[in-house]
């Protein structure tokens, strides 16, 4: 079946509701034709887009109707632009609504191109934010329902991440699993179980990976010596990347070497940044290498990021942790208590809206949400 019946059909699908949005491949989930259908029937939504001066890029931000064993639910998505006329295209010219340009400098070829009305444009430079003063039984229904969203996109995202890393796991070359990778880049979890999961294969590709050249690698030389050891990760060091000028090449060479010649030495400290995450409703610990001047191992040029942990409770975070929850943050975590015992400073982080002891007084639904007396504003999740 060629792409542009692979559209049709999936329009007709949309149109019957026999398909969501999320239940739509990645190779056409993006496709004009596609998500012009989907605004028609109100499956996509515009909320706000504008550009981000932090990352460069522009965005559009739309709420998509997704549907899964548990029914049908809204969840949010965002999507970014490199380019201004891609941008432009993804909203049909509809540029001027709930939008932000702050510090946005735009190119003379898109304002001539566009007809852009710049003092317009530039005069947006917040998005309108909806607040709520009062602390009615509205708003508790309101936080409410927002806490069960939350935790049908947390049950979305884990089924997301399960199921990129199963994918992963049946790729054979570097070629496809760098690809693949690029492709799913805010899956933070993602390396880890990959490389949990995926056993010597993994190590061969994520090596092949490295002495290719590819930057950013797909995990750096530190995360490999932290799964693999710096012993086994420097037998299998080779850089031949191809297409590099001399001096780049030696530059990079260098620099893996420098690095795997401190490890084997022991010239490194570990470090942890550690925290939950309320995209996933996981605890995580990301694990760097300090050296003596205190320079960060994932702040290297040829890493993306250090490796994300996952750990599904704050007991399991802990003991990894050996007890020292310095710096940890918990602003965003659930009903949390720090396990006895826990080391803590004045950098670790506690959700503050809910104190304890506490008094559970209206018992929701499920055994999943609840009110807690004298709390009115808050509504407290407790994961079960």
């Amino acid at each position: 079946m060629n792409n542009s019946k692979t559209v049709a059909s999936f329009i007709r699908q949309l149109q019957k509701n026999t398909i969501a949005i999320n239940q739509i491949p990645e190779d056409v989930y993006y496709d004009s034709k596609i998500i012009a259908v989907e605004r028609e029937l109100n499956l996509r939504t515009f909320v706000s887009c504008g550009y981000d001066v932090l990352r460069n890029v522009f965005f559009v931000n739309e709420t998509i109707t997704v549907n899964d064993e548990d029914g049908e639910w809204d969840d949010e998505e965002e999507s970014t632009f490199l380019e201004f006329e891609d941008y432009y295209r993804y909203l049909n010219g509809k540029i001027y609504g709930n939008a932000c340009y702050y510090q946005c400098k735009f190119k003379n070829e898109d304002i001539v191109k566009y007809h852009l009305d710049v003092d317009r444009l530039m005069k947006m430079d917040h998005l309108t934010d909806s607040t709520i003063d009062d602390y009615s039984e509205e708003r508790f229904r309101k936080e409410y329902n927002e806490a069960r969203i939350s935790a049908k996109k947390i049950k979305y995202n884990k089924q997301r991440l399960d199921d990129a890393v199963e994918k992963a796991l049946l790729i054979e070359d570097e070629k496809h699993l760098v690809q693949f990778f690029n492709r799913h880049e805010d899956l933070d979890y993602l390396a880890h179980l990959y490389i949990e999961k995926g056993g010597e294969k993994a190590f061969r590709l994520l090596m092949e990976n490295i002495n290719n050249g590819d930057s950013p690698n797909i995990v750096g030389l530190e995360i490999m010596c932290f799964y693999f050891g710096a012993e086994k990760v420097s037998e299998a060091y080779c850089y031949t990347a191809n297409g590099l000028s001399k001096g780049t090449y030696y530059k990079r060479r260098k620099e893996g070497e420098t690095i795997l010649n401190s490890l084997l030495v022991g010239n490194w400290t570990d470090r942890y940044d550690s925290g939950y995450d309320d995209k996933y409703g996981l605890y995580y610990a990301r694990h760097q290498y300090i050296n003596e001047c205190g320079y960060e191992s994932h702040q290297s040029s040829m890493n993306r990021k250090g490796s994300f942990i996952p750990f599904n409770s704050l007991e399991e975070l802990a003991e990894y942790l050996q007890n020292d929850l310095s710096e940890c943050d918990l602003s965003k975590a659930p009903l949390v208590e720090i396990p006895a015992g826990c080391k803590t400073d004045n950098k670790t982080k506690i959700n503050m809206s809910v104190t304890y002891p506490y008094e559970i007084v209206n018992k929701v639904q499920n055994k999943d949400y609840y009110y807690s007396k004298g709390l009115e504003d808050s509504v407290v999740n407790k994961m079960w």
